[in-house]
């Protein structure tokens, strides 16, 4: 093999391949991974953070067209009508190969104490078995909690009629069907991670997903999400 210098040009061809290839990689490091968010409910939840994820995608977009990247990151909501155990193991059934993570969003409500509370053992049981990062977003009692956190620091336990009262007078217009709740509180984002964050310290660590009321941990999603808007 030749241990002649490059010459100028072939030099300079190869500077601006291994710059090429630096920036592709910084801009993978900037995209997501490939994600699932499977929701228990088929509207507020994915309704919700569809307009969030949509924002994501879009970037996810402009970044691959702009280095030339083929596009296999990215983030996918699905609303199943499934909850606690029945969520996860739809989740586990579904997830599409290539996922590096998977999040399930869903509320206590009526369903039995333990498998609200399992749920997230699962989770983490399975995150060990699979290799793919499952991981709970729930809401004792239910998620419109997380909506009401965006304008007010709820520390007392209500029913879910409370919660939609409540909610109704900060948006008068609010319905379960809505599409643009994001949108119309995202100014209000940090707010409603903050009074999240504030509730659960008030919990013991030990204190299961049950005993924690109110409380929610879709705040973690939202967060993870905000990373890449």
């Amino acid at each position: 093999m030749s241990n002649k210098p490059k010459k100028r040009g072939d030099q300079k061809a190869l500077e601006l391949k291994m710059a090429r290839k630096t920036r592709i990689t910084e801009t993978i490091s900037l995209l997501p991974p490939r994600t699932m968010i499977f929701c228990e409910g088929t509207k507020t939840e994915p309704n919700y953070l569809r307009e969030l994820v949509e924002l994501i995608n879009a970037r996810c977009r402009i970044f691959a067209m702009d280095n030339r990247i083929k596009l296999s990151d990215h983030i996918e909501i699905i609303g199943s009508a499934r909850s606690t155990t029945s969520l996860f193991s739809y989740a586990v059934n579904n997830t599409v190969s290539g996922t590096r993570e998977v999040w399930l969003v869903y509320d206590h409500d009526d369903f039995p104490a333990e498998q609200f509370n399992v749920t997230p053992e699962l989770a983490k049981k399975q995150s060990k078995k699979s290799g793919i990062h499952y991981r709970v977003a729930w809401s004792n009692e239910c998620f419109e909690l997380w909506l009401l956190l965006h304008f007010i620091l709820l520390e007392s336990n209500i029913s879910r009629a409370d919660y939609m009262e409540k909610l109704v007078g900060y948006i008068p217009s609010y319905h379960k069907s809505a599409t643009d709740i994001f949108s119309r509180l995202k100014d209000r984002v940090g707010t409603a991670i903050k009074n999240a964050k504030t509730i659960e310290g008030k919990f013991d660590v030990n204190a299961t997903p049950s005993e924690m009321a109110p409380c929610t941990q879709v705040y973690r999603l939202v967060e993870e999400l905000l990373r890449y808007v």
